[in-house]
């Protein structure tokens, strides 16, 4: 469930003994807030692999604005076995690694538009041996999920690459690739229109 700005800055402030917080949204998820009071994610953080040379280079567009951005650049550090993803930015890049095995699969670049930031390529990992996903619509999409949920904290369609898949099958998907993320409560921003690529 996300919580207005107020909340989040008392529960993070009780949390951390009244430490400076940066500028959030008006919506963020309490675990973010909780995260953005410490550190953003660093390479370090985790034990990952270069992307390697069979990659793919896709063209995207979305803009991020300078709050969106914040988060964004905070990351995420797995905390439990539930939690797939690595993510931490660098330069103008964000890193996207598994984090069980610290693949890297995506690579997002980003470029200053004035006040905003524009997601400009994403380099997407296509070594069989680590991803076994070749379809480039389905990795656009499937990125700017993962942006949304993991660190937005915005609700979104999860992208299912069979249509005719039951149900159970589309579940078990969504799981192996965003783990617990899928079982938090729809928030207050699902209301909002999602951004399409």
């Amino acid at each position: 469930m996300l919580h207005r700005r107020a909340s989040v800055s008392r529960l993070v402030s009780e949390s951390y003994g009244g430490a400076n917080l940066i500028a959030l949204p008006q919506t963020v998820h309490p675990r973010q807030a909780t995260y953005m009071a410490t550190k953003p994610a660093t390479r370090s953080d985790w034990n990952t692999e270069e992307m390697p040379i069979q990659k793919a280079t896709l063209a995207v567009e979305r803009l991020f604005s300078r709050e969106e951005m914040t988060l964004l650049k905070q990351g995420v550090v797995p905390e439990a076995m539930e939690d797939k993803w690595f993510i931490f930015h660098e330069g103008d890049r964000l890193y996207f690694h598994r984090s069980w095995t610290g693949f890297c699969i995506y690579i997002v670049r980003f470029e200053e538009r004035g006040d905003r930031h524009a997601m400009v390529n994403i380099e997407a990992n296509r070594d069989p041996e680590q991803y076994n996903q070749q379809n480039d619509k389905y990795d656009v999409q499937m990125l700017s999920y993962l942006i949304d949920a993991l660190l937005l904290g915005q609700s979104g369609q999860f992208p299912v690459l069979d249509p005719n898949a039951s149900p159970e099958i589309n579940a078990l998907q969504q799981w192996s690739i965003v783990g617990r993320t899928m079982l938090k409560e729809p928030s207050e921003s699902e209301n909002t229109p999602r951004r399409e690529l």
